[in-house]
């Protein structure tokens, strides 16, 4: 079975997927910034929602060093996000930028599958992206 089929990509169930090279998805989620990205996109938000920059690095930056995260703390991945993680995400289909002025972004077509496969990695690795490791 091809990850295609094992992840549903390109199925009926979901908005078709992009063909991308699995060595350029799996370089795309070696960071771990760009795994709590691609899993709160695909768990948290639908195919149509739209959310900015700034609601992301907010998120990030919680997972990262937990509720009370400082102003530099957002701004240090408010610029990552910005300058590096979405072009990459965006580059495998993971996220789609809906207005760029504006930085707005939303789950892309080969996001559910990509969380799927990140939550596999998980498994084997027996640890979350979502847990409390920094």
């Amino acid at each position: 079975m091809t990850l295609r089929e094992r992840f549903g990509l390109g199925s009926e169930a979901g908005p078709q997927a992009e063909d991308v090279d699995v060595d350029d998805l799996l370089a795309a989620v070696r960071n771990r910034r760009r795994r709590h990205l691609v899993q709160h996109l695909a768990r948290d938000h639908g195919p149509e929602d739209v959310v900015t920059i700034s609601q992301l690095a907010e998120y990030v930056a919680a997972v990262e060093f937990g509720p009370d995260f400082d102003g530099a703390e957002r701004k240090a991945v408010y610029v990552a996000l910005y300058q590096t993680h979405l072009d990459a995400l965006e580059d495998v289909g993971a996220v789609e930028c809906v207005d760029d002025r504006e930085r707005a972004y939303r789950p892309g077509p080969n996001a559910a599958a990509l969380a799927e496969v990140i939550d596999v990695a998980e498994r084997v690795a027996g640890e979350t992206v979502r847990g409390d490791e920094a």
